[in-house]
């Protein structure tokens, strides 16, 4: 049999066996002809099971897992047999099964949330969908009026161990809970070869929609949390999330070591399609991500996301952490992973409180991943929302709670004279953290008003985001001094406001699409460019100004003039609009952890 080989998102081996097909993504270029594969195919249309097993039989491949709403399917194939499947009629396009990893102190008040659940916008009767590492039952997911769960649903999409084997040699680099430094999980999910045995322990994990990471459990919590733990008279806070009454369902994608693959998370977006009438699931929230390795008109998870927005859903995604990565020059731009990279998301980057209830001191964090988006140079993050030292619900005994023992909420901080570590609260920072922010911003709004398109959320969201910032701050963190800047590729339409967004009745028709970026190499000069029916292009209502404000363009649409602090038009000209630069040295944060929960 041939031998399963881990491909990272940007693989590249010499002695390529694969002509330059555009029907074949560029990073199975070179795989050796011996090894066994495992990708996504996607297909021009829906192709039923008779299909699957022609493929199987005709090119020696099995299939692991079909995605009807989507239209693909996993198969595991021979590398020599992908030339042929490639001229298959029905095959659009063949990709690598990549790997991606799982990417509320002040979060209600910062944003406006409370107020809303003053007029009781709760979240009520909403579906969201959190794809993520699983949610652990808690009381805090009860109806704080029912007692009922609002865990309506849980399923894992994680192989069984007798497919694919367990994991091993996984590590944690945990991080402390900083002012600006995010609690990251640097491991790897390596598949096992298929004669593994495992034990029935690591399968129970494997199968089961429980978490056993921590991360899927804490992003519920700031989404949904109803503050049952911390609500009495023994409590000087409550410690719940945006929307505490939303119904919550769990499409576990990441193991116990917050690591996945594009098929898991493709699977499970399939799934809260098929879910979305029985759930009135409105909202998908992907608090995870991965590098951007190709456009995203063929990338298999942005196109997964697209078919659910296309459904109906809202899918919220979280930025990524690499604001920070300067190996390009690039001062951390161009860093924005998949599926944030998607123009029909909304992308969010973080901010931090400074722990105090109102906005005007709050701050970019750093490590907040910033636009243009790598390949096709779309104009990300879309907002921004808290996403720093962020108290939600604990996960006792997950891998994140073991590695990082010194995240538990201190008891002090919520509970009267109560002193020691909390075990039911516990805090993280990331971009996985301001998502559910704007999931539960995107469900109030269509409490509010059921008939409201995924388009509609995204751009009311956007045009009535905070737009006041400071023109830059500096943060340093072990020694090295960050600078942040607040343009538009940093904080996008700017600092979500879900009250603003609630009192707005403008309701556009039309597609909301994020804009592209591009560069005059002539003057060096960056301007915005979108498709003719985009709601905010020259000619329509929105203009430009009312979406980004102009704190953070300069004139007529330009982005970067001349004098843009962070850099020089030739560098961003080299690093963002390099032709070979997704493939080159330049490209930032390569390796294989990055479909990740962004924490």
């Amino acid at each position: 049999m041939p031998k399963l080989i881990k491909l990272t998102a940007a693989l590249a081996i010499t002695g390529a066996i694969l002509s330059a097909d555009p029907k074949i993504s560029r990073d199975l270029e070179g795989v050796p002809s011996q090894s066994l594969v495992r990708v996504n195919v996607r297909f021009k249309r829906n192709v039923n099971a008779s299909k699957h097993d022609q493929i199987s039989r005709r090119h020696g491949a099995s299939l692991t897992r079909a995605h009807e709403d989507v239209n693909a399917a996993t198969f595991q194939v021979p590398a020599s047999a992908l030339a042929n499947l490639a001229q298959d009629d029905d095959v659009d396009y063949i990709s690598i099964d990549r790997p991606v990893r799982g990417t509320l102190d002040y979060s209600v008040e910062a944003t406006g949330a409370q107020i809303a659940a003053q007029y009781g916008y709760d979240g009520r009767n909403i579906g969201v969908a959190v794809i993520d590492s699983g949610v652990r039952a808690s009381s805090d997911f009860n109806d704080p009026v029912t007692g009922r769960s609002r865990l309506v649903y849980s399923q894992s999409f994680l192989p069984a161990c007798s497919l694919w084997g367990g994991n091993t040699n996984n590590s944690i680099v945990g991080g402390t809970p900083s002012t600006d430094n995010p609690v990251t999980a640097q491991s790897q999910s390596v598949p096992l070869p298929l004669t593994t045995v495992v034990s029935t322990t690591a399968c129970t994990t494997r199968t089961s929609g429980t978490d056993y990471y921590g991360h899927g459990t804490h992003v519920a919590g700031t989404l949904g949390g109803g503050g049952q733990k911390s609500t009495g008279s023994s409590y000087s806070y409550t410690i719940h999330g945006i929307a505490p009454r939303v119904n919550i369902i769990n499409l576990r994608a990441l193991d116990e070591n917050g690591s996945g693959y594009d098929s898991y998370v493709i699977a499970a977006i399939n799934r809260a399609i098929q879910l979305k009438g029985q759930y009135n699931i409105r909202v998908i929230n992907l608090s995870l991500g991965r590098q951007v390795s190709e456009s995203y008109l063929t990338d298999p998870l942005t196109q997964a996301v697209k078919a659910a927005w296309e459904a109906g859903i809202v899918v919220v995604c979280a930025a990524g952490n690499h604001g920070r990565d300067n190996v390009a020059t690039s001062q951390g731009y161009g860093t924005i992973g998949s599926p944030g990279n998607s123009p029909w998301v909304i992308t969010v980057g973080s901010m931090k409180t400074q722990s105090t209830m109102g906005r005007a001191d709050d701050t970019i964090a750093s490590y907040s991943s910033k636009g243009p988006t790598m390949v096709d140079h779309v104009v990300k993050p879309d907002l921004v929302a808290p996403g720093n030292r962020v108290d939600s619900v604990a996960c006792p005994g997950c891998t994140l709670a073991v590695a990082n023992p010194g995240n538990s909420t201190p008891l002090q901080s919520y509970a009267r004279y109560m002193t020691g570590s909390s075990v039911d609260y516990f805090s993280l920072s990331g971009t996985s953290m301001a998502t559910p922010v704007v999931s539960g911003a995107a469900a109030l709004l269509i409490q509010k008003d059921p008939n409201l398109t995924p388009d509609q959320v995204k751009a009311r969201l956007m045009k009535t985001a905070g737009k006041s910032f400071p023109t830059q701050t500096s943060v340093v963190e072990n020694g090295q001094t960050y600078i942040s800047y607040y343009d538009i590729f940093t904080v996008g339409a700017g600092y979500v406001d879900i009250w603003a967004a609630l009192n707005s009745s403008a309701k556009i028709y039309g597609r909301a699409l994020s804009p592209n970026a591009v560069v005059d190499k002539t003057t060096g000069k960056v301007k915005l460019i979108w498709a003719n029916n985009v709601i905010w292009g020259d000619n329509v209502i929105w203009g430009d100004n009312v979406i980004w404000g102009d704190r953070l363009m300069s004139g007529s649409n330009v982005i970067w003039g001349d004098n843009f602090a962070a850099w020089s038009a030739t560098s961003a000209t080299n690093v963002i609009w390099g032709d070979n630069v997704i493939w080159g040295s330049a490209n930032p944060g390569a390796t294989s952890a990055e479909m990740k929960g962004e924490n």
